[in-house]
């Protein structure tokens, strides 16, 4: 069934580049309600915060981002507080494109489906050689603590990764209540993880709590892949964040508190950690705002 064209469309466009030893922002342009902060600098990558103008997707929100980065830059993007879908149809496009020898991680963090709400996401990603990437997403099939677990329309994601000419990995998630909330899809656990890297994948495993499971393995190309259910948010984002902090150790990269930089992720149960000699902008020690040619469209 063909489904109605978006009533307003939010782009955010990144540029990273590497110059002089240090990943910059070229260039943002933002239009709508999407913005970025000014980055941080976490020695041989940045991070950036992903911020919303308003209360999240609403009906007939196109959401568009797009990061293009430059060969040897290095970032990870989070979102700043938790992701909202509101009752309607919302939309939200991801299109990344990386050089030879760069890295992004993007780690969106939780997301929520508010009741009768419906998202249609697609995440396209195209790496050339030496090119690493990265993605976990959590979602929660309702504000499972106003009791409206599985009170959402449907959520319909897409993720296409390749490198060069070749497929690294397809992942296509559809979930309504009818399906969800029946033995062998969620078995009635109503938040749900999903992740990929194509950094090297560790051996397989499996990790049971007392709400959450995870389980990750690889890919034919030795690659990672993660997913997890839960019945409650904050043990599966400890066990996730946890999990994180294993896989990047294992991969040389420098350790980060996702819980500081994004809401989305804090009450993870993370232990928190400080860069001392992290430089701070002049906005201060939370940064502030790129500027932007265009205002926000009329909500």
């Amino acid at each position: 069934m063909k489904r109605p064209e978006p009533k307003r469309v939010h782009s955010l466009e990144i540029h990273l580049v590497y110059r002089g030893g240090r990943t910059l922002v070229q260039r943002a342009h933002s239009s709508g309600a999407l913005r970025i902060l000014r980055p941080f600098d976490l020695g041989d990558r940045i991070l950036l915060q992903l911020i919303t103008l308003g209360p999240g997707l609403l009906d007939g929100d196109l959401f568009r981002i797009e990061v293009h980065l430059g060969p040897g830059a290095k970032a990870l993007l989070v979102n700043q507080s938790a992701g909202k879908v509101h009752p309607g149809l919302a939309r939200q496009e991801v299109v990344i494109q990386a050089a030879q020898e760069s890295e992004l991680e993007f780690y969106p963090g939780l997301s929520i489906l508010f009741p009768r709400a419906a998202l249609e996401q697609r995440t396209r990603v195209w790496l050339e050689p030496g090119a690493r990437f990265g993605l976990l997403e959590t979602w929660a099939l309702g504000r499972i603590a106003r009791g409206e677990a599985w009170d959402f329309v449907f959520l319909d994601a897409r993720t296409d990764v390749d490198q060069g000419s070749i497929p690294l990995f397809r992942d296509a998630l559809l979930l309504s209540p009818l399906n969800a909330s029946q033995p062998g899809f969620m078995e009635g656990r109503p938040y749900l993880a999903s992740g990929f890297w194509t950094w090297p994948a560790p051996d397989p495993g499996m990790e049971l709590g007392g709400t959450w499971a995870l389980a990750w393995s690889s890919t034919a190309q030795g690659h990672l892949v993660l997913r997890g259910t839960a019945s409650e948010g904050a043990g599966l984002l400890g066990a996730l964040t946890d999990r994180l902090y294993g896989f990047r150790q294992s991969w040389g990269l420098v350790r980060v508190d996702l819980g500081r930089y994004s809401s989305a992720w804090a009450g993870s149960g993370a232990t928190p950690i400080s860069f001392p000699d992290q430089p701070q902008t002049s906005c201060g020690k939370t940064g502030c705002e790129l500027p932007s040619p265009r205002a926000p469209s009329p909500r």
